[in-house]
């Protein structure tokens, strides 16, 4: 997700291909989900850190998504 942003600021975010990357990271997130509810079922983690870890997952779903939905206004017009 950062080397996405650093694009936008040398201009080099063009939307199409912004908003494929941000569709990309939304899956990770969701990939990333299914590893925590694997490790909280396979013992490695308390049910409490999964809990903490799926939230956050979700709070980075729904910037992604508000993101996905305006990435428009994330990349600088090209001449």
């Amino acid at each position: 997700m950062g080397q996405i942003l650093l694009k936008l600021g040398r201009s080099e975010a063009i939307p199409p291909i912004f908003l494929s990357k941000l569709t990309d990271s939304d899956g990770e997130n969701q990939e990333t989900r299914h590893w925590i509810h694997t490790a909280k079922d396979c013992g490695y983690i308390s049910e409490k850190e999964a809990d903490e870890l799926i939230e956050a997952s979700r709070h980075i779903g729904r910037m992604l998504g508000t993101m996905i939905a305006k990435h428009h206004l994330f990349c600088k017009k090209h001449s």
